[in-house]
């Protein structure tokens, strides 16, 4: 097998490029590497077995490059790795395929200005995205353990000692997204390392890598948690917990911040405490949802004849992957309640009868060239139409239920539009589970799971749960699945049925059957597969 080979002695610095089909982007990096005024740097470009055309740019630049490989990998840390071994620069920097550097004399400046002994030397970085908007990230001038846990320092604008990958070790390969913030993390909780900021502008990123898709947020805020436990000591623990918090941005009662500040001040033992404290908060919360409940039976006709006729116009964007029967009841369902402003969002589906559909469909349908993922709508340029208004997003596999009233898209306006649910970002349907059907094998395990969703009543008309990318109203700029937008439910006969939960598990359709041997992964517990 062979090993990208290291380049010369004594280089200032290595600069290390990964790659895997985006052959478009690899182009825009290494010709912003290839430009720079200082030449004194070595150049190493680690491909993960590209199909697309990687391989021949970087044949193109053969002779121009320090070395490059391209072989398979198992991930973006093990690439990363592979060119650390390889580099023999003083300091790398990691500029992946997509990203480049702001100027042509921006590694001069750097190289120019820094001391020369500090560990870590780091600028700022401009990000684009897909739309074609820019901003700017100014990196901290001084790096803390807050620091890093508030926030992160970005690998595209920072010069990294190599001889640091010596001592703490290469990039975790085990950690899928967050691997180069849990190793910066790693230096400053040890303290020993040297930093110097630099207030100039080092790369550009393109904001459509893994780590900036919203699909993904849930695993890189797991994966942080799970290294924030794992590096720091238990004082840091409160610190963590706001961060999260706020993150979150979901209501929160504490019996026990209560019952800790009263024990504080009057010596009171827990064992007492505690009943009473539960009692209290549950009190307080069936006092609160009663008073709500009864502004809405006052305000809500008043509102609705308001905004019918607006709601009715708010758009509906429906996210599919080869289901045809699943999307057709759902349309009708919408139709049949008089909602006819749908939109659906392809993702790369290939079942015949679909793709002949959509050619008879009277809906805009937007067609992607890959499977995005159930983030579609936020992780493509297609989000910049819809950003500015009220907006519902949803799988295609459910339906409205029946009993489902007219006025859902009122209703779940009206809450948003509550002043006591300002920090709410979107309202969903709930979803049916009291009718399925002895057939499904996971039936049981349903049940179980959704019924802690009907438990934190706010109101009438909904509860306080996480909604993800099943039928909900999202406000203008909201957007994003459950572990980033505080959600209500609505309470029922405000509901929807999730389709797969009805499928005949021993009996599967032929499209059902089709569905299946070509999903890359179950965004919900459906007939042949539970979440993790």
């Amino acid at each position: 097998m062979p090993e990208v080979s290291a380049g010369g002695n004594n280089m200032e610095l290595s600069i290390i490029t990964i790659n895997l089909n985006n052959s478009a982007g690899l182009e825009t990096t290494v010709d912003s590497v290839l430009q720079q005024s200082y030449k004194q740097l070595e150049y190493i470009v680690v491909d993960g077995g590209s199909t697309d055309g990687s391989v021949d740019i970087l044949k193109k630049y053969n002779d121009k490059l320090t070395s490059w490989i391209s072989e398979q990998d198992t991930g973006m840390y093990a690439a990363m790795n592979k060119g650390i071994r390889a580099a023999s620069g003083k300091y790398l920097l990691f500029l992946n395929s997509g990203d480049y550097l702001c100027n042509e004399q921006v590694v001069e400046q750097l190289l120019s200005h820094s001391r020369g002994d500090a560990d870590l030397i780091y600028g700022n970085l401009l990000r684009v995205f897909p739309n074609g908007m820019r901003d700017k990230v100014k990196m901290p001038e001084t790096l803390t353990v807050e620091t890093m846990i508030r926030g992160t320092l970005c690998h595209p604008v920072t010069l990294i000692r190599k001889d640091l990958f010596d001592t703490y070790g290469l990039y975790d390969e085990s950690i899928r997204i967050v691997s180069d913030w849990a190793f910066f993390l790693k230096l400053i909780v040890n303290g020993k390392v040297t930093t110097q900021y630099l207030d100039t502008d080092v790369a550009v990123y393109s904001m459509d890598g893994i780590s900036s898709k919203l699909s993904n947020a849930p695993l890189i805020e797991a994966e942080r948690t799970r290294i924030l436990r794992q590096y720091l000591p238990p004082a840091y623990a409160p610190l963590i917990e706001e961060v999260q918090k706020n993150h979150s941005g979901a209501p929160q009662y504490s019996v026990q911040a209560l019952q800790e500040r009263l024990e504080d001040r009057g010596g009171l033992s827990s064992k007492l405490l505690l009943p009473i404290f539960r009692t209290v908060v549950k009190g307080v919360k069936s006092l609160r949802s009663l008073r709500r409940s009864l502004e809405t039976s006052l305000a809500y006709k008043a509102y609705k004849e308001a905004h019918q006729e607006a709601c009715h116009a708010i758009p509906i964007i429906i996210n599919n992957r080869n289901h045809l029967t699943y999307l057709k009841r759902l349309i009708h369902s919408l139709e049949k309640k008089g909602y006819h402003n749908i939109f659906i969002i392809d993702n790369a589906s290939a079942y015949p009868p679909l793709l002949a559909y959509y050619k008879q469909t009277p809906y805009k349908v937007f067609y992607l060239q890959k499977n995005v993922g159930y983030c579609a709508l936020w992780d493509t340029p297609i989000f910049e139409q819809f950003r500015d208004q009220y907006y519902i997003y949803t799988d295609s596999d459910l339906e409205l239920a029946e009993e489902c009233p007219e006025d859902f898209m009122v209703a779940m306006h009206y809450l948003l539009n509550r002043r006591r649910y300002s920090k709410i970002g979107k309202v969903g349907l709930s979803l049916l589970i009291n009718d399925l059907p002895a057939h499904f094998n996971n039936r049981a395990e349903v049940i179980a799971w959704e019924e802690q969703f009907w438990r934190q009543r706010v109101e009438k008309l909904a509860f306080s749960a996480p909604v993800d990318t099943t039928f909900a109203l999202y406000r203008p700029g909201s957007f994003g699945p459950a572990s980033m937008v505080p959600a209500l439910r609505m309470d029922y006969p405000y509901s929807a049925r999730h389709l797969p939960w009805y499928e005949n598990t021993g009996s599967l359709s032929p499209e059902q059957q089709y569905y299946y041997q070509h999903a890359r992964a179950s965004s919900h517990w459906s007939s042949k597969a539970l979440p993790l």
